[in-house]
């Protein structure tokens, strides 16, 4: 995860914490305290209603003054009549406006049953009571089911059926049977029946409205996270990118001095230091090219005075050996001078389309080990965007290197290929039947000057190796090596390059002088 990606998860994560913690805060210091006093303000105005509408007052005249619907039913409404609520048949100690709260009243038909039994009484003969028993209980059934039918039929009208579970509460002497959701109504006791009476009111809306307006500060602040996270990181990235592009050896780049006080502070330190680098680097070349000079002068001097002295009848071995040593000699600053150009300075590449197969073959021309048979295993149109003249010295050095721990008479392969693990690659790899390194040593011969404690009387420099690493890596490959395994043996070397074209690293105007 990116350091971008992480500074905007944490800002946005701090804003939804604060934004939650105002949610919770806020529906219980203002929300719920808020909806608790409009519904207790709801219900009181559902019995003032049912007290104005039992003292004469018309249902229609009052609900037009107050806003509200309201009606006389006289049962009550089916949907409020949940098990919830213990509304049962009968309803003990509950009375209207003062009554005894011992006497029965049918809640569902809001009216006082003990009165109404004692008027029947009053005026019914006095009956057989085993058939009368029967014939009432059998009447009342009947009563009480086309009742309950016919008032479900009617009482709802177009009353909405709120989700939420219905409640029940006594205030004043009064039954209240109401449920919490939009436009739910309150049914309220009173001697007419039951007083049913709606308003276009939701107790859920206002704490609904802040969560939605919660949801979208949430979405802003995602965005403004994500756009603040780009703005803070875009110097940041900036200044990685300079870093790279030090590091792959463009001494020339430097950091723009923006971005805020202590991003340009930071640009201006890394310019500096990019300065004092690129000083050093060419103070140093400029000392190895002195060198260069100073040394292959008197070089110069030397063959010239090694072949005066064969006029003079010197015996022929001793001027060969004088002439292979300044060979030696001269081969050494080449290759110093040529690692000082590849490690800190020439970044230039003369880049073409280059054929793997004929780079092999000339480097087996350039470099020939007389005493080993070279062969080429290679695939036709292995094709390279790389400098042909560079690889050649690349696969010449890996020539040389094979040829001095193989032993003699033995055959030396060069394989070129396409890379079956990757697609967009080739390679080049040289196989001898040397005795190898030691795996702990592996990674240490491409280093300049290294010598294996094996191998420490072979001749050479120790810099072939290390060359030939800078070139592949300037062409933005990569060189491995590994001994192989028995009953084969042997050592490999292997370099894989990039087969299509890719941005290579131009020479500046230093490199160039």
């Amino acid at each position: 995860m990116t350091l971008r990606i992480r500074l905007a998860a944490l800002l946005f994560a701090v804003v939804l914490g604060t934004l939650i913690l105002a949610w919770f805060l806020t529906g219980r210091a203002v929300l719920a305290p808020f909806t608790r006093d409009v519904e207790k303000a709801y219900l009181d105005q559902a019995l003032y209603v049912a007290e104005e509408i039992e003292n004469g007052a018309d249902p229609g005249t009052l609900g037009q003054r107050l806003g509200l619907d309201i009606r006389v039913a006289p049962r009550l409404p089916p949907f409020l009549r949940g098990r919830g609520l213990g509304l049962g048949r009968r309803h003990r100690r509950v009375g209207f406006r003062g009554r005894d709260l011992d006497r029965g009243v049918d809640l569902d038909r809001g009216v006082d049953l003990d009165r109404s039994r004692d008027r029947n009484r009053a005026l019914e003969p006095e009956p057989d009571r085993s058939l009368g028993r029967n014939a009432n209980a059998n009447a009342n059934a009947n009563a009480n089911a086309n009742a309950n039918a016919n008032d479900d039929a009617h009482d709802d009208g177009d009353l909405p059926r709120p989700p939420e579970p219905c409640q029940r509460e006594e205030r004043r002497g009064r039954v209240l049977a109401f449920c919490r959701g939009p436009r739910a109504p309150v049914a309220v006791t009173s001697s007419l029946g039951w007083i049913v009476v709606r308003r276009d009111l939701d107790f859920a809306a206002p704490a609904r409205r802040f969560g939605i307006l919660l949801l979208l500060i949430a979405a802003v602040v995602f965005v403004f996270s994500a756009l603040l996270a780009v703005r803070i990181t875009q110097p940041l990235r900036a200044t990685m990118i300079g870093m790279d592009r030090i590091a792959s050896g463009d001494l020339s780049h430097r950091l723009p001095a923006k971005g805020g006080r202590e991003f340009a502070e930071v640009a201006r330190a890394f310019n500096r230091m990019a300065d004092r680098v690129d000083a050093l680097l060419r103070s140093e070349r400029t000392l190895m090219a002195g060198i260069s000079h100073e040394l292959r002068t008197p070089l110069a001097r030397l063959r010239l005075e090694a072949e005066i002295l064969r006029d003079y009848g010197l015996p022929e071995q001793r001027l060969e050996a004088m002439a292979h040593d300044l060979e030696e000699v001269d081969q050494l600053i080449g290759e110093v001078l040529e690692l000082s150009r590849l490690s800190i300075g020439e970044r230039h590449l003369e880049v073409e389309p280059t054929d793997l197969r004929k780079v092999a073959e000339d480097a087996a021309c350039a470099r020939p080990q007389p005493k080993h048979r070279i062969v080429i295993d290679a695939q036709p149109n292995v094709v390279v965007h790389g400098d042909p003249a560079r690889l050649v010295r690349v696969v010449g050095n890996l020539l040389e290197n094979a040829g001095k721990y193989a032993p003699e008479g033995s055959e030396i392969c060069v394989r070129v290929g396409y890379s079956t693990t990757e697609a967009t690659h080739a390679y080049v790899e040289v196989l001898d039947a040397g005795p190898g390194v030691k795996d702990d040593e592996i990674d240490r011969i491409f280093e300049p000057f290294y010598r294996s404690k094996l191998h420490a009387k072979t001749s050479g420099f120790g810099l072939g190796l290390m060359i030939a690493k800078q070139i592949v890596t300037l062409h933005g490959g990569e060189i491995s090596a590994q001994n192989r395994p028995q009953p084969t043996g042997g050592f490999s070397i292997r370099c894989t390059l990039p087969s299509k074209p890719r941005c290579l690293p131009e020479m500046t105007s230093s490199d160039a002088h």
